[in-house]
């Protein structure tokens, strides 16, 4: 069913962290933007940047867009745009 784990754990570990963040705003809660920005910056640096070694800059996006694949880096652009 799934060939790849690494998207189910990636979208749902994000999602988890961006749902909660929108509760603590709902619920007041004063610092919940940058806390949420720590959990979802720490996954991207540790997991991500050293542990998959996955290359997230800006110009592997347009590298990825012009040769038509859907990449990590496409992924993390369009959805923090």
């Amino acid at each position: 069913m799934l060939e790849n784990i690494f998207y189910f754990f990636n979208f749902t570990y994000i999602e988890y962290f961006v749902s909660l963040g929108n509760g603590l705003v709902i619920a007041k809660f004063k610092n919940a933007r940058i806390l949420i920005q720590l959990f979802i910056g720490i996954y991207m640096l540790v997991y991500l940047g050293i542990i998959s070694r996955e290359n997230m800059q800006i110009v592997e996006v347009f590298y990825y867009i012009s040769i038509g694949v859907f990449e990590d880096a496409v992924i993390h652009y369009l959805t923090a745009y």
